[in-house]
């Protein structure tokens, strides 16, 4: 059989697309917490972030890039990548990047720590890097431009950034990678929760790409901050430590799987569950209970033993609906007493 003549763009353009996608998941992961942070997909340039007074744009490039090719339009095109990168002009102090996963042109000894990246600095040698401007000079279109053309080449060439991303375009590259990132963060260590939140994530920036923001209402609407992400996390935390409970408890399987099929059954918002406010109640004016806090089992124990002395809520419910909002209580409180 004969090979079929398949074209692979396609292929490449959805590689590129989720590469876009893992490097915004990436800064996201790496800044949420911080109060001034936001990201645009799909803004001013492929991606446009803002924190602590700064403003970045980035271009990304699933590709290895070289300075002919930051340097010189594409076949057809209208203008270079360092070109649109620097064609909308924004205030002073902006910092213009262009993320890849490798580049020949760098300036190998300006390489220093990248702001967006620095809480996650002691994962992986995540640097920016200034682009050589002595291999600009050889590329035969900066040599054929006009001195006013290689005057404007040189000093956008000079104020652009490149960052080199620790992952390639290969799936199961930035995959890898991201799980390491929630593990370091302290937000994830089981890979099916992992998975779960990155396609939340994912989801989310994949459907604010698709926004057109022709004026800064819709701008606005395209933001990604920390109150979109924070909740994700939290949530995610707080299903990780119910069952790490669960197991610490030393429940049996089928007992823990009641219990989680409990969990599922207790209203959202908490205070729509009038079973859950009686039990976080009683459980509020029992002060000693927070001294088996170590000890899950015997926490638990303890609490069964106020709410069966204090309420009739066994008779209403059954003893793994009562263990289920119990942990709940607890894994609350200990989230508060985290954020004090």
């Amino acid at each position: 059989m004969s090979e079929l003549a398949i074209d692979f763009g396609g292929v490449e353009a959805i590689k590129g697309f989720s590469y876009q996608n893992a490097v915004s998941t990436f800064i996201i992961l790496s800044n949420y917490d911080n109060p001034s942070f936001y990201l645009v997909p799909e803004g001013t340039e492929d991606i446009d972030v803002f924190l602590s007074n700064k403003r970045y744009y980035l271009q990304i490039k699933s590709q290895s890039l070289s300075a002919s090719n930051i340097i010189k339009p594409k076949a057809k095109a209208t203008a270079s990548i360092l070109e649109k990168l620097h064609s909308k002009k924004q205030p002073t102090g902006d910092v213009y990047k262009l993320a890849c996963t490798d580049c020949s042109c760098i300036n190998d000894k300006s390489g220093e720590k990248s702001p967006l990246l620095s809480s996650v600095d002691d994962l992986a040698p995540i640097l920016r890097y200034k682009l050589d401007r002595d291999k600009a000079k050889d590329v035969k279109h900066y040599k054929c431009a006009t001195p006013e053309q290689q005057q404007e080449i040189i000093k956008n060439y000079e104020n652009t950034h490149v960052l080199i991303t620790p992952f390639s375009k290969e799936v199961s590259s930035y995959h890898t990678f991201l799980f390491g990132v929630l593990v370091k963060k302290s937000i994830a260590t089981n890979t099916v929760k992992s998975r779960n939140l990155l396609s939340i994530i994912n989801e989310t920036i994949t459907t604010k790409s698709t926004y057109k923001a022709s004026n800064p209402s819709l701008y606005a609407e395209k933001m990604i901050t920390g109150e979109h992400i924070a909740p994700l996390v939290s949530t995610n935390k707080a299903e990780e430590f119910f069952e790490q409970c669960l197991e610490d408890a030393g429940y049996e399987t089928l007992q823990k799987y009641d219990i989680k099929a409990s969990k599922a059954t207790i209203a959202i918002p908490l205070f729509n569950d009038r079973h859950y406010c009686t039990i976080k109640s009683l459980l509020d004016k029992s002060p000693d209970l927070s001294k088996n806090k170590y000890n899950i089992k015997k926490y638990i124990d303890n609490a069964l033993e106020i709410i069966a002395d204090q309420s009739e809520l066994d008779h209403e419910l059954s003893a793994n609906d009562i263990i289920a909002r119990t942990l709940i209580y607890f894994i609350d409180k200990e989230f508060q007493d985290d954020n004090k």
